[in-house]
Order: C-alpha cells, then sequence, then structure tokens
C-alpha cells in the first residue's frame, strides 16, 4: 500500500499507525482496553435495560434477531418454528402468561433439572453449559459458572426448547468450593422441541 508503489497515502499512513501500536506493548495494552470498552458499549445499547419489560423490548425490535440483531424482514408475521439466519435463535414472541388463582402462584412451576447451554453474544466458538432449576411458561432458572448481567440477553438451548431470554436476578450459590450462579430468565422469544406434552398440556 505504499504510494511509490501504486497505493494509498491514507491508507499507508494508517497501516504505519497500526503497526506502530501493535509493535509497542504499552500502546497495544492501552488499545484493547480502548477496545474493550467500546464492545462493552455497544452490547449495552444493544442489550434491553433492566427496566425495560420484554413487552417493550420485542416491539421496539421486532424486526430484527433479538439476540444476534440481524434484520429479517418477516415483520409481525411469524411462525412459531421461525429461527433467525444467523445464529439459529427462535424469532417466535413468548406470551406472557397469567393464569391467576387465589393463594397460588401465577404459574404453576415444575421443578425439572434439565442440562442447557447458552450463548451471552453472538458469534461464540461454544456454548456456555448449565442447568435449569425451576421453569415455567414465562422463564426459567438456571444454574451457571459464570456471573451474569441483569438485563443480559442470552441465546438458551436446551432438550426441550429453544429461547432468546434476558437476565432478570441473579444469586451467587456457593457448591463445595466452587461459585456457582442462580439466574432467573425472562423468556422474550420461545420455542419448543415439541408442541405437546413438553411439561404441561391444556385442553379447552
Amino acid at each position: 500500500m505504499h504510494p511509490d508503489l501504486g497505493g494509498d497515502h491514507d491508507t499507508a499512513a494508517l497501516i504505519n499507525e497500526a503497526y506502530a501500536v501493535l509493535m509497542n506493548p504499552t500502546a497495544r495494552a492501552e488499545y484493547d482496553a480502548n477496545l474493550a470498552i467500546i464492545q462493552n458499549l455497544r452490547e449495552k445499547k444493544a442489550a434491553p435495560s433492566a427496566r425495560q419489560t420484554s413487552k417493550e423490548f420485542q416491539e421496539n425490535n421486532h424486526e430484527h434477531c433479538l439476540f444476534c440483531r440481524t434484520k429479517h424482514s418477516r415483520g409481525r408475521t411469524i411462525e412459531p418454528e421461525t429461527l433467525c439466519t444467523e445464529c439459529s435463535s427462535p424469532l417466535f414472541l413468548a406470551e406472557k402468561q397469567t393464569f391467576q388463582k387465589s393463594c397460588q402462584r401465577a404459574i404453576l412451576r415444575i421443578d425439572k433439572q434439565w442440562p442447557v447451554e447458552f450463548y451471552t453474544k453472538w458469534p461464540q466458538s461454544s456454548p456456555h453449559s448449565g442447568h435449569t432449576q425451576d421453569i415455567s411458561l414465562n422463564g426459567m432458572q438456571i444454574l451457571v459458572a459464570q456471573s451474569l448481567s441483569e438485563g443480559q440477553v442470552v441465546k438458551i438451548t436446551g432438550k426441550f426448547l429453544d429461547s432468546v431470554a434476558r437476565v432478570v436476578n441473579q444469586q451467587a450459590q456457593p457448591i463445595g468450593e466452587m461459585k456457582y450462579w442462580r439466574v432467573g430468565l425472562e423468556f422474550i422469544t420461545l420455542c419448543f422441541h415439541r408442541t405437546h406434552g413438553t411439561f404441561v398440556s391444556v385442553e379447552i
């Protein structure tokens, strides 16, 4: 890219500047630190805030995959089995279930321990692993080995369902000498692998 060899002067100057930074350990460390800050700000901008409800997040982002942010042309007409062409996350929006019964929880939760895998970003070379501790039609609780952030959006894959969910709470839970986190997730999008008999069936 040298100008004497037919290259562009501005591009050559950028290459020289990049080379100088990469060859200087102090300058490179400073650049890496600034890059990490920029990437963190971008992730926070893409994720819903802790105060934003899943419904508001869905309404504001219905033209994009709610995990990897890839744009799609399906608008609001999305079938339950529709997946993102980029990250394979479900696009079908989860509906908030509110079956009210006096003196009972709104949704009867069924304790099951299912192995799950989850992604915190895209692309990600390999998923993190965890186990469900509790699950309902509105969300799940998983036990994982790393801390997540409130409001963070994750992609969940498991034996019975796939979901894009957001972290609503977490609590440290030591097990022996290891530290784990019990993370509460609210479904944003949801796709059951089987439409009947997954963990609840209703007939009217």
